[in-house]
């Protein structure tokens, strides 16, 4: 392997430090550490905080020692979380970068995707789901070229939000993006094709 470094930089200063680790259970358990140093509670935290513990279960489970202490340190770290995203819930369904301002289709999209795969190991009140996916899809409007490219990368969030939890009404809105994947950004060409996989996933018959 090679390590280039920009020009600009003197090669003859700093230090480069590598650290091999065993597994990404290790890897996963230092970036929750960094989350947890971040003072921020505004409900996108909230959600990424709960994203990084689900992702730290599974690495742990997946590593076949039930008994280790950090399971249940971080199976109560995210059941704090998705209570905490349940109750400030708001009641047009959706939820808003802080309790305290209005709902946001972007925040709304990042919490369904953060309960959804909470919701696949641990225990999540299911009505949170229609809920929200019904202000996603108040919001989704139908694309078209003359749109600018972040509003297309924000409806491929939203139609992941909502596959995720398991709608399988939004073949239109794939399709609409689909025949505009050459506007996307590189992540939001992953989300579609994840949008895609999850769809197939609940009904396979329909695409």
């Amino acid at each position: 392997e090679a390590v280039v470094l920009p020009r600009r930089y003197a090669v003859t200063e700093g230090t480069l430090t590598v650290e091999l680790e065993p597994s990404l259970a290790v890897a996963t358990l230092k970036a929750i550490e960094a989350l947890r140093r971040v003072e921020c509670e505004c409900t996108e935290m909230t959600a990424t905080r709960l994203s990084a513990n689900v992702a730290g279960l599974r690495a742990l489970e997946a590593l076949g020692n039930p008994d280790d202490p950090r399971i249940e340190a971080l199976r109560t770290e995210a059941n704090l979380g998705i209570q905490r995203l349940l109750a400030q819930q708001k009641v047009d369904g959706g939820w808003g970068w802080y309790s305290s301002l209005r709902s946001d289709t972007m925040v709304t999209s990042w919490v369904m995707i953060a309960l959804s795969e909470a919701s696949e190991i641990l225990t999540v009140d299911r009505q949170v789901f229609p809920r929200a996916s019904t202000f996603l899809l108040e919001n989704l409007v139908t694309r078209t070229r003359s749109d600018q490219d972040y509003l297309l990368n924000r409806s491929a969030i939203m139609v992941y939000a909502l596959a995720k939890a398991s709608n399988t009404g939004i073949t239109s809105q794939i399709s609409n993006l689909y025949d505009l994947r050459d506007r996307l950004s590189v992540y939001a060409k992953a989300l579609l094709a994840a949008s895609i996989l999850e769809l197939r996933r609940e009904d396979p018959e329909r695409l």
